[in-house]
């Protein structure tokens, strides 16, 4: 579980960049102000990434002195102003010219859970790195324009929508892997579970770091979109502190009243930034085994907190949803409403399926419950080619699975079928292939008892579709 971390961990949570005339100082402090780094950025230079993390960890009167005796000594050329105040910093990467830096200007609440403040994007800024006088002398008109057009681009993602991030909880992880994982102390070491099970001062905010899985990062996730653009300053300066990891996908929280107590609840949908992208033009699977618009939804239920051990009451529940795991795709370019459906079959040992539910069960434990709502009978075959190969798939999968109770277990349920049925109730149809889901699976809780009573089996109901676009239509 996660539990307060050590004062040289504490994450910064506000950046201050100062201009002068050869370089950038990106000032960034902690919540409480008592701690303050500084990076340096040359901004004479036109193709590389030059940053120096200053060791220093300052408090805020020391960095005060230090930020007017850099105005001192460069007043003969304007000083040192303040260029910009930001909350995160999203990323430093470059197009075909000089460096950016991309930051969250402003930050938005949109709710938290157990007491962790979760953000989204309210502003963004873009800085470039390069002085004005460098870019004239370094860029061509050619690459100015092509330059003009990546800019363009970027400002077209919309980041201030469905992006979200928190100083003090890994949104990456589901509910169980945050409250559950190892955590490292300062210098790396694993801490025992037992010990930051049972702390009382979990989850509590702090404005301190969030624990990270022993021996990775945050941006190693499949969940956090920044990856890439905060690689070279991350890379620059050997750790990840300068750097806010980015979520992208849904998020809302609601409070209800049951038996005269608050709950909340909150509905998180996390999309992978593996093999994603808009309707058509991402289907099926990659080699990697990695799905189109790979989608994990996780419902999470909080009651506050137990009385006697000040433990966060919380019970958690994941499904994950996706383009359905075999080679296929649709022509983008046929002007008709409905794309012919094309099953290629060059995978006939189902590589790329077997290498996804392997994938699934490395993420989330086993067993592994598809619910296929894909119609299965049609006048015309398209999705129900793709249902038949799908259970081709699994049954050869399984043959391939030593133990019978770690097999993929296959529910096919044509939805449009029984929709259209007159008079039907699709709830009440669905009752009980919902049971047989749930019978197969846990719910992850965190009862008012010893963390020891814990359950540790995160649920993994992974329902196919052809196109998350058809929901809307369900």
């Amino acid at each position: 579980m996660l539990q307060e971390a050590a004062p040289h961990q504490q994450v910064l949570r506000k950046f201050y960049l100062y201009e002068t005339r050869t370089r950038y100082y990106l000032v960034g402090r902690t919540k409480d102000r008592r701690q303050w780094r500084v990076l340096k950025l040359n901004r004479s230079e036109a193709w590389k990434l030059d940053v120096v993390e200053d060791p220093i960890i300052y408090t805020e009167q020391e960095c005060r002195r230090l930020l007017t005796e850099l105005n001192d000594g460069n007043a003969k050329h304007g000083g040192a102003t303040l260029l910009l105040q930001a909350d995160a910093v999203l990323g430093c990467f470059k197009f075909l010219e000089g460096h950016y830096l991309l930051f969250a200007v402003k930050k938005r609440l949109h709710g938290n859970i157990c007491g962790q403040k979760v953000y989204g994007v309210a502003n963004i800024g873009l800085i470039s790195l390069v002085e004005p006088s460098v870019a004239d002398t370094n860029f061509t008109n050619s690459s100015d324009t092509g330059e003009r057009k990546y800019r363009k681009l970027l400002s077209g993602v919309e980041l201030t929508k469905n992006f979200f991030f928190s100083y003090t909880y890994p949104l990456w992880l589901t509910l169980q892997a945050a409250m559950t994982q190892p955590i490292t102390s300062a210098n790396g070491a694993e801490q025992p579970k037992e010990a930051s099970a049972g702390s009382s001062g979990s989850f509590r905010d702090t404005g301190q770091e969030a624990a990270v899985p022993v021996g990775g990062s945050p941006f190693d996730s499949m969940f956090v979109w920044n990856d890439f653009l905060t690689k070279p300053l991350r890379a620059a300066v050997g750790n990840d502190r300068w750097t806010t990891p980015l979520v992208h996908g849904f998020w809302q929280q609601r409070t209800l009243e049951m038996l005269g107590l608050p709950v909340r609840v909150t509905l998180i949908a996390r999309r992978s930034r593996h093999f994603a992208g808009t309707r058509y033009r991402r289907r099926g699977v990659n080699d990697a085994g990695h799905v189109a618009n790979d989608v994990e939804t996780e419902q999470i239920v909080s009651a506050g907190r137990d009385w006697r051990s000040g433990l966060p009451v919380v019970s958690s529940s994941v499904q994950v949803r996706g383009s359905i795991p075999l080679y296929w795709n649709q022509d983008s370019a046929a002007r008709v409403i409905k794309p012919e459906i094309q099953l290629q079959s060059f995978d006939p040992l189902f590589a790329a399926t077997r290498l996804h539910f392997e994938d699934l069960a490395l993420r989330y434990g086993r067993p592994t419950v598809v619910l296929n709502l894909v119609k299965s009978v049609e006048k015309r075959p398209r999705e129900s080619l793709l249902c038949r190969e799908f259970s081709r798939a699994i049954g050869y999968v399984n043959k391939q699975v030593p133990h019978a109770e770690d097999t993929v277990r296959h529910i096919a349920w044509d939805f449009h079928a029984h929709a259209r049925q007159r008079g039907a109730h699709i709830l009440a149809q669905m009752a009980p292939i919902i049971v047989r889901c749930l019978s197969a699976l846990d719910v992850f809780c965190l009862p008012p008892a010893a963390a020891a009573s814990t359950a540790l089996k995160d649920p993994s109901t992974r329902p196919d579709w052809v196109c998350v676009s058809q929901l809307g239509g369900l």
